[in-house]
C-alpha cells in the first residue's frame, strides 16, 4: 500500500466488499487476476482527478498457483 492512506484504505476496503459479493453470488471465490482488473477498471475511471494509491494484489488460485498484480491511482496494472 503507498500513496494517500485515506484513498488507500478507502478503495482496498471498497475492493474487498466487491469481491466479497462476487463470492456470495457466484459460490466461489473470485480470482487475483478478476480482483486485481477490477480495482485496474475502477483506479481507470479516476484517472486525473488526483487520488493517489498503489497497492499490489496478491493470492493463491486453483490451478494457477501464487499470483501477485499491482494497480495503482493511475490505471496501471
Amino acid at each position: 500500500m503507498a500513496g494517500g492512506a485515506a484513498d488507500c484504505m478507502f478503495w482496498e476496503r471498497h475492493l474487498g466488499r466487491l469481491c466479497r459479493l462476487y463470492e456470495l453470488r457466484n459460490k466461489e471465490r473470485i480470482t487475483t487476476a478478476a480482483a486485481s482488473k477490477l480495482l485496474h477498471n475502477i483506479m481507470y475511471g479516476y484517472k486525473g482527478h488526483g487520488l493517489s494509491m498503489g497497492t499490489m494484489i496478491a493470492g493463491w488460485d486453483k490451478g494457477l498457483g501464487p499470483n501477485l498484480y499491482y494497480c495503482d491511482s493511475e490505471g496501471t496494472r
